[in-house]
């Protein structure tokens, strides 16, 4: 079966979108990278719906998303900052 879907390389951990062949999980066809996309969507998500969520990830620990709303940028992420229209 394939279907369209997103997910991450576990070797670059670009978020790709394309169409996944679900019986030997593999991508078939083009896949796009929608990284900077795919997470400032997840950014803005968490922003609005003001909402924490938690995935247990294959060692049998939890990751956790949630957001942080600050009045100024601590300096390690000031290399890494992107704007959100709120």
């Amino acid at each position: 079966m394939k279907i369209k879907t997103m997910g991450a390389s576990p070797l670059t951990g670009q978020i790709f979108q394309g169409t996944l062949n679900t019986e030997k999980s593999m991508w078939v066809g083009k896949k796009e990278d929608v990284t900077d996309q795919a997470v400032k969507a997840v950014a803005e998500h968490l922003m609005i719906r003001k909402q924490k969520y938690a995935y247990r990830i294959n060692d049998g620990k939890y990751l956790i998303l949630s957001h942080e709303i600050v009045e100024s940028l601590p300096d390690d992420f000031k290399e890494y900052s992107h704007q959100i229209n709120s």
